[in-house]
């Protein structure tokens, strides 16, 4: 590669508020532009080809498959941890967290896994070419420290680094799907009916589920050192935790924390954003959502905005702010009317905390453009249009592991559409049976081969609502049948 083409300045973004410590700074590489038309051409290729060669747990950078799947994944086991006490089984989960990540890759691992994987020798040294003619220089002050050149680690801000990423990180699968077939570890079953897990992953966030004994973590503790010798990758302690069942002793627990060197699980703690606790008021449960949309709109209250301006933040980042955690869950009346608030009273006064005269209803501020209204969303119906999403994909994607974990647990003898809530129902599946009554206003089956329609349970004119054949068939069939 040519002299200067893939030379590249590093800017340190602040992980937290008032970093004092160099590893609260995330390095961002802001590559060549000539060099991002290469790189992003080679990761528009490898794309295609990422959902066969990653395994289904790598939910990161492959096409199909989103961060909801792994948070879905680890809710449920988290929330049968918490409610299943009389279930002998003792089971736990190991969070862990990978230092520098990207920074820690080693470049001769990563091209031998790219041979393995069967990429042609020509492609392999691109590939090479751009990690190791990389040129660093980090911006201080506004001003660019001297050039200097790294010998591992692969770059946060070039196209092709995610898809490099996900395909090293898959020998940490190879090696724990090994360590099973062999009986060396073992994964846990929420019931009788669903998927053994034994792993998810999202990038380097990783989630090993196991037995609560010290062989069980010990075996997890040389997979990982194993993966870590052959990868350059090392395992963050501080940021990394373990839960257990409930059912677990305190004696068995503190063996474990002790030998493994993990923090145990506390209320504070998150995976991908989402809390892993849960307390029994659903308002200061999601208190968290309207406190990040008032500190948002704190920086805003000095700013002379237009009408026009504050409707282009508001739509563009407010209303963003919750989409992640809506998707997942359907959040109380009260905190989506909270929202609302929030969101007018920017409009009309500029500050979220100060309320003025509102010169239109509500119905006229949510209504589309098209119908004579502002456009502004509804938070409520945008919370339920992303459940019913969420579900859709629930019936249409039946072989992801998610939606095969569900289905063992709430409705394994019937499909989504006939499910019933249950007794003590997670939050994401009492979310997504509300969903359900936006899909079956608007769902029509296609008959096919009759294999999924019921002739007594289905509804067969959509036109009217819950109508179902009052006589005939007693025994439940099937078309088909």
């Amino acid at each position: 590669m040519p002299e200067g083409w893939n030379d590249t300045h590093i800017v340190m973004v602040p992980k937290v508020d008032n970093p004092e410590r160099i590893n609260q700074f995330r390095p961002i590489s802001c590559c060549n532009f000539i060099y991002k038309i290469i790189s992003k051409i080679k990761a528009t290729r490898l794309k295609k080809w990422t959902p066969d060669l990653v395994s289904e747990l790598q939910m990161a950078f492959t096409g199909g498959r989103l961060i909801q799947d792994n948070i879905i994944i680890v809710h449920e086991a988290l929330h049968h941890f918490k409610n299943h006490k009389l279930d002998r089984r003792r089971d736990m989960m190991l969070k862990l967290d990978m230092k520098k990540a990207y920074d820690m890759v080693d470049w001769e691992c990563l091209e031998t896994l790219l041979m393995k994987y069967g990429f042609d020798n020509k492609w392999c040294k691109w590939v090479s070419a751009c990690i190791r003619s990389v040129r660093f220089s980090i911006l201080f002050n506004g001003e660019a420290t001297d050039f200097f050149r790294p010998s591992r680690g692969i770059r946060q801000g070039d196209p092709l680094s995610p898809f490099l990423f996900i395909l090293m990180y898959n020998a940490l699968t190879f090696l724990i799907d090994k360590t099973v077939e062999e009986n060396h570890l073992k994964g846990i079953r929420l019931n009788a009916r669903c998927p053994v897990l034994t792993h998810c992953l999202f990038a380097d966030d990783t989630v090993i589920f196991g037995k609560a004994n010290l062989q069980g973590a010990q075996k997890i503790l040389d997979l990982i050192g194993e993966y870590g010798a052959i990868t350059g990758q090392e395992v963050n302690i501080s940021k990394s935790s373990v839960f257990f069942s409930a059912n677990v002793p305190d004696v068995e627990k503190a063996d474990i924390i002790a030998h493994i060197g993990f923090a145990s699980s506390n209320c504070h703690s998150k995976y991908l954003g989402v809390p892993t606790e849960w307390g029994n008021s659903k308002k200061e449960t999601f208190n968290f959502l309207i406190q990040r949309m008032e500190k948002m709109g704190e920086a805003w209250n000095s700013l002379l905005l237009s009408h026009g301006g504050k409707e282009v933040l508001l739509k563009a980042v407010i209303q963003a702010i919750p989409s992640f955690i809506m998707y997942l869950f359907y959040l109380p009346v009260s905190v989506t009317k909270k929202m609302d608030s929030l969101l007018s009273n920017f409009f009309w006064s500029g500050s979220m905390k100060k309320s003025s005269l509102h010169w239109c209803k509500k119905e006229i501020f949510c209504a589309a453009k098209s119908e004579g209204g502002l456009g502004f969303r509804s938070f409520k119906d945008f919370n339920m249009a992303l459940l019913a999403k969420q579900a859709w994909r629930l019936l249409t994607s039946p072989e992801s592991l998610w939606s095969r974990l569900l289905k063992g647990l709430y409705f394994p003898i019937s499909d989504f559409l006939q499910a019933k809530k249950g007794s003590r129902p997670s939050r994401i599946w009492a979310s997504l049976w509300e969903a359900k009554k936006v899909i079956n206003l608007g769902a029509v089956r296609v008959i096919g081969s009759g294999e999924d329609n019921w002739l007594d349970q289905d509804p067969w004119i959509p036109a009217l609502q819950n109508f179902t054949i009052k006589s005939g068939p007693q025994n439940h069939e099937k078309v088909k049948e």
